[in-house]
């Protein structure tokens, strides 16, 4: 009787980590907001729902990276940095960010937490 309980346990907790992980990879804001960040400044503000042509972002202050913007999607298209995780990262989604540390450049959804004052680098957004 207890290998029952040990195993419907297993299955209910395996379930959950399931559905955790699918919500995590299918929410995003509402807004589809996304914020382009080199040296911890905001430097574009992309809609992605509102994007119609691709284009691409150039980020050359500490060293180059090219963000691609496209109809719903933002993602780091190329970079100098030695190892290419950022580019091998794909589009932005789920919870995470898209970052490429030696050229000091984050991708990230905006919510509405994000209007106003920023801790981290005294600025106003």
């Amino acid at each position: 009787m207890k290998t029952r309980y040990w195993i419907l346990l297993f299955l209910a907790v395996l379930l959950l980590c399931a559905a955790a992980a699918w919500h995590i990879e299918n929410t995003k804001p509402s807004e589809a907001l996304a914020g382009v960040y080199q040296n911890g400044r905001l430097v574009r503000t992309v809609d992605l729902s509102a994007v119609t042509e691709p284009y691409d972002i150039v980020l050359t202050e500490a060293g180059s990276c090219d963000v691609r913007v496209e109809p719903g999607k933002i993602y780091i298209l190329s970079s100098t940095c030695p190892d290419q995780l950022c580019v091998k990262h794909g589009p932005l989604g789920g919870g995470l960010p898209v970052a490429c540390l030696p050229n000091k450049v984050v991708i990230r959804w905006l919510s509405e937490t994000d209007k106003g004052y920023d801790a981290m680098t005294d600025a106003v957004n």
